[in-house]
């Protein structure tokens, strides 16, 4: 399946996997004394972390675009998850 929405054009350079990711964001919270609520602008550029959530390999949003990786880079071996909501050690 081809992304078409917010991932249009991306997939992990090492195992293909066009998602989910981890992508370091800037968003806005409305925070309150008991916490946050609502969020809005949820915004990344191509420089922000990006982690493969099949298999850990982490880069920058550049490095998980299709552009990026059909300028002659070679698909990269996968690492290790750090610690990220959901990971399981292998």
């Amino acid at each position: 399946m081809t992304n078409d929405n917010c991932l249009e054009g991306m997939r992990c350079p090492a195992c293909g996997s066009e998602g989910p990711f981890y992508i370091e964001c800037l968003a806005v919270f409305l925070v309150s004394d008991s916490g946050t609520d609502d969020y809005s602008g949820v915004d990344w550029s191509v420089d922000s972390h990006c982690d493969c959530s099949d298999c850990c390999h982490h880069g920058t949003v550049e490095d998980f675009t299709v552009a990026a990786q059909t300028k002659g880079a070679s698909a990269l071996p996968a690492t290790r998850c750090a610690a990220q909501p959901g990971a399981v050690d292998a």
